[in-house]
């Protein structure tokens, strides 16, 4: 998903950025996006992230292919 500079991914791991531009310690791995383009993830705590303005957060560099197979496999069809 295509957001102003950044393009997200199932699997990126991101950071939150304040308004002053200063980077803090909160990093979740995108594991799905809202419908209006917010993200959703889980961070290493377990605790979830929902509908996260894009724009207040980068991406780390990090990326967890297992994080996007993972969310692959969920939504395969098991019949």
């Amino acid at each position: 998903m295509e957001t102003g500079k950044n393009e997200f991914r199932v699997g990126d791991e991101v950071q939150f950025i304040t308004d002053d531009g200063w980077i803090r310690p909160a990093r979740f791995v995108i594991t799905s996006f809202g419908y209006d383009g917010t993200l959703n993830g889980i961070g290493k705590d377990g605790i979830a992230f929902c509908d996260k303005n894009p724009e207040r957060w980068r991406k780390t560099g990090r990326h967890f292919i297992e994080a996007e197979e993972l969310m692959k496999a969920l939504e395969a069809d098991h019949e």
